[in-house]
């Protein structure tokens, strides 16, 4: 793609994705927490809890500054 066609590709895309991703981070992290509790997975005595632990600490981390970006895009200037 040429770069101005590119340009005008995310321009277009980039106000529906700071919508969109909040959104979709959030009911993955949701998903990934019910996956896990019907594995066991997040239970304290089960070997990979840390793993477990620490990949629901960065889909929280995810889900704030996807929520800063939309409240910054959206708040007036």
């Amino acid at each position: 793609m040429p770069i101005p066609a590119r340009i005008q590709f995310t321009t277009r895309l980039m106000p529906k994705m700071v919508v969109i991703m909040p959104v979709v981070v959030t009911l993955t992290l949701a998903a990934g927490w019910q996956l896990s509790t019907l594995l066991g997975t997040n239970l304290t005595v089960h070997r990979t809890n840390g793993w477990v632990g620490r990949q629901h600490d960065r889909g929280g981390v995810d889900v704030r500054i996807a929520l800063g970006l939309l409240e910054r895009r959206t708040s007036p200037s």
